[in-house]
């Protein structure tokens, strides 16, 4: 066997390097590994970009519970300050009495006998507001 000559100049020792580089890239490149360790890769780099999709997702939903709680409480808030009101309005109500009579004529105030203002009356004329009966 011929002994290989070592070169001595750092230039060819360079390019030796480098002559070496490429054909283990190129390798690499044929090797069926190389292409799973690229579809690895890319595997990975669309989980990534899935996660992220996912935690904007989750804070976007996040955002709109905070924000539809919020709106909650308020609702809350204003339904109870109304049940208030009513239960303020009917205790002051209980037992009240409201009648109206509307008088012109043709209602039985132009001196009309009391059987023709009886059947002309219309819900018009006596409205009243009873209290409800537990």
């Amino acid at each position: 066997m011929a002994k290989e000559r070592v070169p001595s100049d750092p230039l060819d020792v360079l390019a030796t390097v480098r002559r070496l580089e490429a054909e283990v890239t190129a390798l690499r490149d044929r090797s069926p590994f190389a292409q799973n360790e690229a579809l690895l890769k890319a595997l990975a780099d669309d989980r990534e970009a899935a996660v992220q999709d996912l935690h904007q997702i989750v804070e976007l939903i996040a955002a709109s519970w905070r924000s539809t709680r919020g709106e909650l409480t308020a609702l809350r808030s204003e339904l109870s300050e109304l049940r208030a009101e009513v239960a303020e309005s009917r205790v002051s109500l209980d037992g009240a009495r409201l009648e109206l009579r509307v008088a012109g004529p043709g209602n039985g105030s132009a001196g009309e006998p009391a059987a023709d203002r009886s059947r002309r009356r219309t819900p018009r004329d006596a409205l009243r507001l009873r209290p409800e009966r537990a």
